[in-house]
């Protein structure tokens, strides 16, 4: 699309001799739009996959275990 807008400018601009300022701002206008959104998507997925605490795919990820064969050090309780 992009391509195809900067060629409508580039004729608009060649034929009339001024910059086509109303095309420019609608299409930075919806580019922004767009990018805002899904920008929104993706920081929604994350939290609730966070907050699901799931790895994204819906899966559960496996709980771990603290380590059993670790040696205190002999300063423990005192």
């Amino acid at each position: 699309m992009t391509g195809t807008v900067m060629v409508a400018a580039l004729a608009v601009f060649w034929h009339t001799g001024s910059e086509p300022a109303t095309l420019t701002a609608c299409v930075f206008g919806v580019c922004g739009i767009e990018n805002g959104v899904m920008g929104w998507i993706k920081t929604s997925k994350e939290k609730a996959a966070e907050a699901a605490k799931t790895n994204g795919s819906g899966h559960q990820a496996a709980p771990m275990d603290p380590p059993t064969e670790r040696e205190e050090p002999p300063d423990v309780g005192l």
